[in-house]
């Protein structure tokens, strides 16, 4: 005999919704993640620009001393040649001015590296742009811990696997539907109906469930540590 048929599985034991949910928490969790990846970029371009900023206060701090180091060196020089003043200390302050002069180049030598780090930012910056520092947002009064985009992201993650854990743990399925056409070469045929049931004596995802628990519990972990981190750093 030729036996044609289909056999179509009942979408009613709660698979596709736990799949679904599942697929929504995980889709959740990418974008939150995608948020968080965009607000460490800003971050990285704030410290760049607080970097370049105090290293020019640095230099420009650095240079005005020097040049008054070297101010008060040449008249200590003038006052040892007329002999107002010991050579002794003359030489002292030649030496501070050098110290100095020392100093101001290893600032501009900051200032050069944080230049070429804000350059990847702003091409357009040069070694005589001057940056301006803004002024500082206000802080805000509360804190909701879960408007941070990681939090974000670990919550749903703890959502996706609590909806995994609880798809691995539908081991009972329902009867599919077999619709087909019996052909018998020696005899009459006809149309083929019934139902096909699947019973796991055996087999009852054991392994797929205690990898679930696994997943689950270190979400709730992960969760736990990451709300902790955002309470300490704020």
């Amino acid at each position: 005999q030729s036996k044609i048929g289909v056999s179509v599985a009942l979408p009613f034991d709660g698979r596709r919704s736990l799949r679904a949910r599942a697929a929504r928490h995980g889709v959740a969790a990418a974008e939150a993640d995608i948020v968080l990846a965009t607000m460490h970029v800003r971050e990285q371009v704030r410290a760049d620009f607080a970097e370049w900023y105090v290293s020019g206060e640095r230099f420009r701090s650095a240079r005005s001393i020097r040049e008054l180091a070297d101010e008060l060196a040449q008249m200590m020089d003038e006052r040892a040649s007329a002999g107002e003043a010991s050579r002794l200390a003359m030489q002292r302050l030649k030496l501070v001015a050098a110290e100095l002069r020392a100093a101001e180049s290893m600032t501009e030598a900051d200032l050069l590296s944080s230049t070429r780090m804000v350059q990847r930012w702003y091409p357009f910056t040069s070694g005589a742009t001057t940056a301006s520092a803004p002024e500082l947002p206000p802080s805000p009064p509360t804190f909701d811990i879960n408007a941070r985009p990681d939090i974000a992201a670990s919550s749903q993650r703890l959502a996706q696997s609590e909806a995994l854990r609880r798809l691995s743990g539908r081991w009972l399925k329902l009867p599919s539907v077999d619709v087909g056409w019996v052909d018998q070469s020696q005899g009459s045929g006809g149309s083929l109906i019934g139902l096909s049931l699947e019973v796991p004596f055996f087999n009852r995802t054991q392994g797929d469930q205690a990898a679930s628990r696994s997943r689950l519990g270190a979400a709730q972990a992960a969760y736990h540590v990451d709300t902790l981190r955002a309470r300490l750093e704020w």
